[in-house]
């Protein structure tokens, strides 16, 4: 007998386009050229300077969230779609586990490309 494989609501969350939406204007804020861009990511905590990317422990996830993202929450998704930004690495084997960091440049670049209509 074959198990199932159980949903995770994690790896199964999206965004909704009101979340998307709501980030994009926080970033317009700043403009979406490439300097403006960066200075957004300073203001948001996800780079220290133009060279330096932070990344935070997986316990602060939940307090960068509340921060940053709660206020443009719009669906159960964009509750919990930080925590695909998690930094994964892998074994020689390709078997794939969470470092303990995450990095929210790589949500707020997500972010920064979608097209929305």
């Amino acid at each position: 007998m074959k198990k199932q494989k159980e949903d995770n609501p994690i790896e199964n969350a999206t965004m909704t386009e009101t979340f998307i939406k709501n980030c994009k204007n926080d970033i317009a804020k700043f403009g979406f050229g490439g300097k403006e861009y960066e200075q957004f990511l300073i203001s948001v905590e996800a780079m220290k300077d133009e060279n330096t990317v932070l990344k935070y422990n997986n316990n602060d996830l939940s307090a960068y969230r509340e921060k940053y993202l709660k206020k443009n929450e719009y669906g159960i998704g964009d509750s919990l779609i930080l925590d695909k930004y998690k930094i994964k690495s892998s074994y020689d084997n390709g078997r794939k586990y969470e470092t303990g960091y995450f990095a929210p440049r790589s949500f707020w670049d997500k972010i920064y490309e979608t097209k929305i209509e």
